[in-house]
């Protein structure tokens, strides 16, 4: 993976790029706040400049802490001109992307693989919330409901609370065909 280019930045948001060019793939991480200002127009203009041989964007998203409904509008118009050209992975998809897939179906695209997404958790111990990466598979269903997978504190080992409504926040899993949501 080479070192980061910055291709997009403003004062509340950048889109960092890893180009690694054996495997064929771009990495994109962006951070900060996904909203009017963030330039995805400059991320697609460098994407259109690499080589051809580059079939996959990989998204770490676990940077983006904010989003509002013209940056998501933004991201959407992205993903659609990206997507007939590379296929497009989301890794590490941050509570934010979580809450705008229950509302935008196609946040992910309409055919981009969710690989990990967080989850919120809540120590009781420590009165820390935390955070901790699974993968859509992951989430088990007992009687049609999303169980949150267990999870322990990286300070005290207590077992975590998860932070969230079930329904609510794992219901953006049944708009994934990999899914095995039910309900």
């Amino acid at each position: 993976m080479s070192n980061p280019e910055i291709v997009a930045e403003n004062g509340q948001f950048k889109v960092e790029l890893y180009l690694n060019v054996e495997g064929k793939t771009v990495e994109l991480r962006p951070i900060g706040a996904l909203n009017e200002n963030s330039k995805l127009d400059l991320v697609f203009d460098r994407l259109s400049k690499l080589s051809e041989d580059i079939k996959e964007v990989v998204f770490d998203l676990q940077g983006v802490v904010s989003a509002n409904s013209i940056g998501i509008r933004a991201w959407l118009f992205f993903i659609e001109k990206i997507e007939p050209r590379m296929s497009l992975r989301f890794e590490k998809a941050s509570e934010t992307f979580v809450d705008m897939a229950g509302i935008v179906p196609n946040i992910f695209g309409k055919r981009g693989k969710l690989v990990s997404f967080c989850v919120p958790y809540q120590c009781a111990n420590c009165k820390r919330r935390t955070f901790e990466f699974f993968k859509p598979e992951d989430i088990k269903y007992e009687d049609g409901s999303p169980q949150a997978p267990e999870a322990h504190c990286k300070t005290c080992n207590s077992t975590l609370e998860f932070d969230q409504h079930p329904d609510e926040y794992f219901g953006f899993l049944k708009n994934f065909s990999g899914s095995k949501a039910k309900g």
